[in-house]
């Protein structure tokens, strides 16, 4: 019993140093700094998220989907709305008196086909 108190009593204390020695403190006790911790969890979470490729894929092509869907639509039904047939009647009218014509578009110079009953202003602005 003696021996093991002596040798208690021998062993140095670890105790936290001084600021200016905590480095050393840190490496002889094997805390492990901020960037070495920092790697750590990266190379983790790298491992984890090549083991997950799939689910990566299925995340980052959800709201890409939709938006290309949702341009497709537009794009169709701006070529749809664009037609002649849909478009209001214009012709070139010498409104000044001064030889040149101006395009004049409106309700009033459509054909049968193009005139509707009630036109939405975007369509026929005047």
């Amino acid at each position: 019993m003696e021996a093991y108190q002596r040798r208690r009593e021998e062993r140095p204390r670890n105790r936290r140093p001084a600021l200016e020695d905590e480095h050393e403190w840190r490496m002889r006790n094997g805390c492990a700094s901020f960037c070495t911790l920092a790697n750590a969890l990266l190379r983790k979470n790298l491992t984890f998220q090549k083991r997950n490729m799939k689910q990566n894929v299925r995340l980052v092509s959800v709201p890409i989907l939709p938006c290309i869907m949702l341009l497709l639509i537009q794009i169709l039904v701006n070529h749809e709305l664009d037609k002649p047939k849909n478009r209001c009647g214009c012709v070139c009218v010498d409104t000044d008196g001064d030889g040149e014509c101006e395009k004049v578009c409106g309700l009033e110079y459509s054909t049968v086909d193009q005139g509707f009953t009630s036109l939405p202003k975007w369509v026929c602005p005047a």
